[in-house]
């Protein structure tokens, strides 16, 4: 995650029985000056959570019904080959049930 400037870094709840939640930002990048120091990691991982949740904007569509434990699974994957296949699955199995059996 990349913060601005006067933006609050959340920081471990241990710290906050300190008064230290949360620190200010004193030093910035913008998003061309952090991407050396990524590599591609923030990307992928954008473009792994855009996928899953497009795979479930289309059950949503289709009016597929799934379990939140699927749902969950989904989100979580961040395989974007896998999500592609899923993205393929859910726009054409014919239920929900379907979908998840074609989940693997």
């Amino acid at each position: 995650m990349i913060y601005r400037r006067g933006a609050e870094v959340p920081l471990v709840p241990e710290l906050d029985r300190h008064g230290l939640l949360a620190l200010p930002v004193t030093a910035f990048f913008d998003q061309e000056e952090a991407r050396p120091f990524n590599d591609g990691w923030v990307d992928a991982r954008g473009h792994a959570r855009a996928s899953a949740e497009a795979v479930l904007a289309v059950l949503d569509a289709r009016g597929l019904v799934v379990t939140d434990d699927v749902r969950a699974r989904v989100r979580a994957c961040r395989d974007v080959d896998v999500l592609g296949r899923w993205l393929a699955r859910a726009a054409t199995a014919p239920s929900g049930e379907a979908f998840v059996v074609g989940m693997g």
